[in-house]
């Protein structure tokens, strides 16, 4: 009564068609996990090295943003030199630029500190 528990196998036998399609329905079904588990991983990846390259983008768009920040500075508080009036001129098109970026950088990795999902461009060129 309290031995060992047996559960007997079916008692139709089985063919070996059957099994070998068996066989293959498991196999094909591995394969199937194992290229979702390799896209996932793929994701993930490609995640990372977004946030990776909205580090950088940030700090760059911060220098931008105090070096030209602060030409135009120097040139409005009457330092009127090449150097400053070059500075002052390209503000005018990299500030914005810069802050926009700045502001824009800042949210996606605001959102991944969060552990919230990121949109990942599917092209580089638009990172």
């Amino acid at each position: 009564m309290h031995g060992d528990i047996r559960f007997e196998a079916s008692a139709a036998p089985v063919s070996q068609e059957s099994a070998d399609l068996q066989r293959r329905l498991e196999a094909r079904q591995r394969r199937l996990l194992d290229e979702e588990e390799a896209r996932e991983a793929q994701g993930q990846e490609r995640a990372e090295s977004h946030v990776r390259h909205a580090r950088v983008k940030r700090r760059v768009n911060a220098l931008f943003l105090i070096i030209f920040g602060a030409g135009a500075a120097l040139y409005s508080s009457g330092i009127r030199t090449s150097v400053t009036l070059s500075l002052s001129v390209l503000a005018i098109f990299l500030v914005p630029a810069a802050v926009y970026g700045l502001t824009h950088y800042s949210v996606i990795l605001k959102r991944w500190q969060a552990g919230k999902t990121i949109k990942v461009p599917k092209s580089r060129l638009y990172w």
